[in-house]
């Protein structure tokens, strides 16, 4: 019997566990939010001065450049993936950062080198009951989601895309990713 009490707890866990999405490895992406709606999509930029936000990633007009298609490479931990851009090709990765004052960008997400991927480059694609996807990373865990956000000078880092608490997912970390 107590067998059977901790079998029936084991499946009720599982059953309540969040639902790991799939993605076709072969295909190309856009990237967009329920925030920004289909107008938008999330570019993935050079880390450099220079570039919009330092380098930071972030939510634009999709034209779409190559910085914004995306695609998903796995990465060899069991449902996780690397994502890379067209525009930075395989050396580069989308990072997610810590939301503190200390990291780089202050936070925001970014394009980084991934000849040995860090655990903020491996993402996890998780089914929302939405019908959209939210992206989250072995470095933050469950508890944080990447947020696409308004590019403006008022909004959180400029509008630069980052982590964030998805306890209650805002529409900005609700992802669909159209194939391209």
């Amino acid at each position: 019997m107590k067998l059977l009490s901790w079998l029936a707890l084991g499946f009720a866990a599982l059953s309540l566990s969040p639902a790991q999405a799939q993605i076709d490895t072969e295909e190309r992406y856009l990237l967009k939010t329920l925030f920004r709606g289909d107008g938008e999509c999330l570019e993935g930029n050079r880390f450099a001065s220079s570039s919009t936000l330092g380098g930071a990633a972030f939510m634009s007009e999709c034209r779409p450049f190559s910085g914004q298609i995306f695609r998903f490479e796995e990465s060899g931990l069991d449902g996780y993936y690397l994502l890379k851009t067209e525009f930075l090709g395989d050396d580069f990765c989308l990072e997610g950062n810590e939301f503190a004052p200390s990291s780089t960008l202050k936070g925001a997400a970014f394009m980084a080198p991934c000849d040995r991927p860090a655990t903020g480059q491996l993402w996890r694609i998780e089914s929302h009951s939405s019908g959209y996807k939210l992206l989250k990373t072995l470095f933050q865990g469950n508890d944080k989601c990447l947020e696409g956000n308004r590019f403006a000078s008022s909004s959180t880092l400029g509008g630069a895309a980052f982590m964030a608490s998805c306890q209650r997912p805002a529409t900005g970390q609700l992802w669909r990713f159209e194939v391209y």
